[in-house]
């Protein structure tokens, strides 16, 4: 099973994600001293430290270029197994494993499958 520093782990660029106190991080003043990259990774790795039995992620990796949304995804996907979650996302790539999709447009369900 993947553990949330699984998410840290499979990051090529470790320059980018290593920090200091791990993932117990002084992230400055509104997350100023991280990147957007680092900024996701670190709320997923909390949220998933947790374990909470219902896991909502909203945009959780639209701050990742495509190759690294790919290895937090296979991590998240992995992780979600285990229990009850909800992916807001525009990626489609970022929901396609899911068990259903619905599909809004100005707050109105417009498909589902």
């Amino acid at each position: 099973m993947a553990q949330a520093g699984d998410i840290d782990r499979r990051e090529d660029n470790k320059k980018d994600i290593e920090l200091h106190n791990g993932f117990n991080v002084d992230c400055g003043l509104k997350g100023s001293k991280l990147s957007g990259g680092q900024k996701q990774r670190i709320a997923i790795a909390r949220a998933i430290i947790r374990k909470p039995k219902m896991l909502i992620l909203d945009e959780a990796t639209s701050a990742l270029d495509e190759a690294s949304q790919r290895k937090v995804q296979v991590a998240l996907e992995n992780i979600m197994n285990d229990r009850t979650s909800i992916v807001i996302a525009h990626r489609l790539s970022t929901v396609e494993k899911c068990d259903r999709i619905m599909v809004l447009e100005s707050g109105r369900l417009v498909e589902e499958g």
